[in-house]
């Protein structure tokens, strides 16, 4: 008898199973909130992007949800949308991912993050226009024909190609892609000399395609390290982070970087 009702309850719940992993197939591109959902019970909460970033109203600067006090927690923020420029909810409770939230409409939040990120940069650079790039060290193996570049000037054995150091920024360009995402930051010291900066947010966030040079400008990427929490970092130590470090930020191209590769190719 215990047989036979174990034996019927397992295909009861085979059953359900069954028809569960099917409603899955048929679901709708629209039904992000159940598939979010979803991801959050297997354990995968980093896939989900809750927006960090708001403007203030009392000065239209970027902060990020780690600025807010909590006794401004609510409509109480006084912060708007970067895009859309409707009012936000700051969602700080016990139980929530610290967040923005749109009180109507909901915008793209990957938008929301990345164009924020780099305006962050714009605004950091208003205040301190110092910017610092790192360390690239070029690796040639002959027998093999191939090139590394790594940035630790730690390492011996190789071609200390550009030395870590920092300039001063006269101005700076946010250049977008067709759909209004920010693709590059430029950076101008005077008219003869710019830098282009990449932002490479985590996979967790965004998976993007391989960052690319600008053309015709020395380039390097900023790796937004997956450790980084955007719940309570604030707008200042994220400044720090992009403009003042450089432990993640890697070169991408360089006049010097060139002529080391055509020296490589020359041995």
């Amino acid at each position: 008898f215990i047989y036979n009702m174990v034996n019927e309850l397992f295909f009861r719940c085979f059953g359900d199973i069954m028809e569960y992993i099917k409603g899955l197939s048929n679901r709708k591109e629209t039904d992000t909130d159940f598939f979010k959902l979803l991801l959050l019970e297997a354990g995968e909460s980093d896939m989900e992007l809750r927006n960090p970033f708001a403007v203030r109203k009392t000065d239209g600067r970027i902060v990020t949800i780690a600025d807010v006090p909590h006794e401004q927690r609510g409509k109480a923020c006084g912060c708007i949308c970067p895009e859309c420029k409707s009012d936000l909810i700051a969602r700080m409770g016990e139980e929530r991912i610290p967040h923005f939230a749109h009180s109507g409409n909901v915008c793209d939040s990957l938008k929301i993050f990345i164009n924020s990120l780099y305006q962050l940069m714009v605004e950091g650079l208003q205040e301190n226009p110092q910017f610092f790039w790192p360390d690239c060290i070029g690796f040639f193996q002959m027998s093999l024909g191939k090139e590394q570049l790594v940035v630790s000037a730690r390492i011996d054995g190789g071609k200390h190609i550009i030395k870590a150091g920092s300039f001063k920024v006269e101005s700076s360009e946010i250049r977008k892609n067709h759909q209004g995402v920010a693709k590059a930051l430029i950076l101008t010291a005077r008219k003869d000399h710019s830098l282009a900066v990449v932002l490479v947010p985590p996979a967790t966030i965004c998976k993007i395609s391989r960052p690319k040079p600008v053309e015709g400008i020395a380039t390097l990427t900023i790796q937004i390290p997956k450790s980084l929490d955007f719940r309570h970092v604030t707008s200042d130590q994220l400044k720090s982070v992009l403009l003042q470090e450089t432990r993640y930020k890697e070169w991408l191209s360089s006049p010097k970087i060139d002529e080391w590769r055509q020296q490589c190719q020359e041995q």
